[in-house]
């Protein structure tokens, strides 16, 4: 049996099994993400959980800057080479790809 779901149902489903997860600009663009991809994909809350992690810049750079570098262009350049990365709110936070 399947069930269609929709925005309001996709943000509910975090909101139970994993609430504060993620923004929810962010939750906005993971549901595009994935209607683009395969409208018909079996939801499953926690696989996106672990396939993605939302940084705000400072977040961002933190976690993937270094020393020489902290110029968030580039370190998106240099993350954007082994991950899918999404921009949320016109670049306030960052959704990135956990491969």
């Amino acid at each position: 049996m399947k069930k269609t779901i929709d925005r309001s149902d996709f943000y509910e489903a975090f909101e139970d099994l994993r609430p504060g997860s993620f923004s929810p600009a962010a939750l906005d663009v993971l549901f595009d993400y994935y209607e683009e991809i395969d409208p018909d994909l079996e939801l499953d809350v926690i696989a996106i959980c672990g396939d993605w992690s939302e940084y705000n810049e400072e977040e961002l750079l933190k976690t993937f800057g270094d020393e020489e570098d902290d110029y968030t262009p580039t370190v998106l350049r240099r993350v954007k080479r082994n991950h899918t990365v999404l921009s949320v709110a016109s670049g306030t936070s960052y959704l990135v790809s956990s491969n």
